[in-house]
């Protein structure tokens, strides 16, 4: 006959291995059909991307600030000469290094103060105008990353 004392219980070794290097808790929430497959999405990212996550969650916490400042625009659907493009994205850039020096322990955005003070010695408008006369929001927004300096 075998011990019935040792049946079942908690066991060292026992159950599922950690995927994550952590316990993940359970947790319960309630959310409709739209909200949960929302979340289903946004645990995917974390799950396989934390960092990616991270600052998604910094960006809808954060006030415009610099580039961030371009993004808001996106739609706007005018155009600007280089000169004016050049002028817009200098604005964007200083205005992002306004916000870094005046909110030292926020996370960065999209680039360190080093990488924008690099890109904007690159803003120029014959840099910003390269095949076209006028630019609008996004060419706007692509130029500058096409002149970012990543520095490493």
């Amino acid at each position: 006959m075998t011990d019935k004392a040792k049946w079942g219980g908690k066991r060292e070794g026992a159950g599922r291995p950690l995927t994550a290097g952590e316990v993940r808790k359970q947790r319960q929430l309630r959310a409709s059909e739209k909200e949960w497959e929302i979340i289903k999405e946004f645990s995917k990212i974390l799950k396989k991307e934390p960092t990616k996550a991270n600052k998604i969650i910094n960006g809808i916490k954060r006030e415009i600030s610099g580039l961030d400042l371009l993004d808001n625009m996106i739609d706007y659907t005018g155009s600007f000469t280089a000169i004016e493009a050049s002028y817009l994205a200098a604005i964007a850039i200083k205005y992002q290094l306004d916000y870094y020096e005046n909110n030292p322990d926020e996370a960065y955005y999209n680039y360190t103060p080093d990488i924008l003070k690099a890109t904007l010695k690159e803003i120029t408008p014959k840099n910003m105008a390269v095949d076209k006369d006028t630019l609008t929001i996004k060419e706007i927004i692509n130029r500058v990353e096409a002149l970012t300096t990543f520095l490493y």
